[in-house]
């Protein structure tokens, strides 16, 4: 009786052991963005980014996404802040203090803005209106940039 009981314990150890290592797989593999990005530096040394501060969203988003292949060429995630919203092509989600938190960060007044943050979280250029062909430019003089193209 008693050398059945301690297969039994083997058997319930070994199950216990891939209960674990199931658990820390999952936990391991999981999407990283199963949290909301709540702040820009989360970004850092991943994506360059480009802030727009306006109400007028329409213009930007034609402009961007008639520009998609060099925005993702370059690694840019932007994002149009409002009044009230935050639209991007940042893959995940946003969460509830990001637009509140770039805004008092990055801009000083209500006024239409935009800002390229570099990969080292570096402001780069503010300007008054949305210029990719500068924007994109200025990124390829970019040391980081230069590298990123070298490698291709």
């Amino acid at each position: 009786m008693q050398r059945l009981s301690s297969k039994s314990n083997a058997v319930k150890i070994q199950r216990i052991k891939v209960v674990v290592l199931l658990l820390i797989s999952i936990f391991i593999h999981a999407p990283k963005d199963a949290t909301a990005m709540e702040n820009i530096q989360e970004l850092h040394w991943k994506n360059r980014v480009i802030l727009i501060q306006t109400e007028d969203v329409d213009d930007y988003i034609s402009l961007l996404q008639e520009a998609d292949s060099q925005i993702r060429d370059r690694h840019i995630l932007w994002f149009i802040l409002t009044s009230k919203e935050v639209l991007s092509n940042y893959p995940g989600s946003i969460g509830l203090t990001f637009l509140k938190q770039t805004k008092s960060k990055y801009f000083s007044a209500e006024n239409r803005e935009v800002v390229l943050i570099g990969k080292d979280g570096g402001v780069k250029r503010r300007a008054s209106s949305l210029q990719l062909q500068e924007l994109f430019d200025l990124i390829d003089t970019m040391p980081m940039r230069r590298q990123e193209m070298s490698n291709k």
